[in-house]
């Protein structure tokens, strides 16, 4: 296995994880790891079920090769919550959004929070869906502020006429 990983370029060996290269020296390294980790997940850390169910293929044990670091893996973040609750992170933490600027910066911050604790695929559904009510409350905030500095502008009835 190891010397098709060094020898093989673009075969399905090395083109297992799309979130990882094992044309580089990191990536090789890192494919010798997830090829050394399986095995013994099989032999130490799985129930005999649950071996012989995956080996069957009855089911699929989803980056098997993580599975000892207890880490998650292809997460949605509920961006929705967050945006609405805020949320609280190692370091730091964030208030609910109140405008744009801010929904936009934690949803950033949120998606490199949970990118550094964990592996594979990361994503917010709805990212434009999530972040629409702060467009708006944004819109409503400087709409006022212009309404201020011009004083306030009575509305104008356009009346078509048949």
């Amino acid at each position: 296995m190891f010397l098709e990983i060094i020898e093989t370029k673009f075969n399905d060996v090395t083109r297992e994880n799309a979130n990882m290269n094992a044309d580089t020296p990191a990536g090789m390294m890192m494919k010798f790891a997830s090829e050394t980790t399986k095995p013994f997940v099989d032999d130490f850390l799985l129930s005999p079920e649950a071996r012989n169910a995956h080996s069957q293929g009855y089911i699929h044990i989803h980056d098997k090769d993580y599975y000892p670091t207890k880490s998650l893996t292809c997460i949605q973040h509920p961006l929705d919550k967050i945006l609405k609750e805020g949320f609280r992170a190692g370091h730091g933490s964030s208030r609910p959004a109140k405008r744009i600027e801010t929904a936009s910066i934690i949803g950033c911050i949120s998606m490199e929070t949970v990118q550094n604790e964990m592996h594979g695929g990361q994503a917010i559904p709805a990212f434009d869906f999530y972040l629409a009510p702060y467009v708006k409350l944004t819109f409503v905030e400087e709409l006022k502020k212009v309404e201020e500095l011009l004083g306030k502008i009575k509305p104008v009835k356009i009346i078509l006429e048949d």
